[in-house]
């Protein structure tokens, strides 16, 4: 939601439904979704501004109304 008032759609249907499918190249994959811990949150944050720091950005826009989302997926063991 580029750092929008509200959570966007997708966050909506993760929780709704944390199975999902994903596909990165050809490779597909099924997994779990859950949303980042107070504890894991940190870690994670520093990981996805480390790699794309316009995220920083889009916090700063919520203007402290919301915090943006951060959405954990773990692989399904077949």
């Amino acid at each position: 939601n580029w750092g929008g008032q509200k959570n966007p759609d997708w966050y909506w249907n993760v929780l709704a439904d944390p199975q999902a499918r994903v596909q990165a190249g050809s490779r597909k994959s099924r997994v779990t979704a859950h949303v980042a811990t107070a504890e894991e949150r940190p870690r994670v944050w520093s990981l996805v501004t480390a790699q794309y720091p316009a995220y920083e950005e889009y916090a700063a826009r919520t203007e402290g109304i919301r915090e943006i989302p951060l959405v954990i997926l773990s692989p399904v063991r077949s």
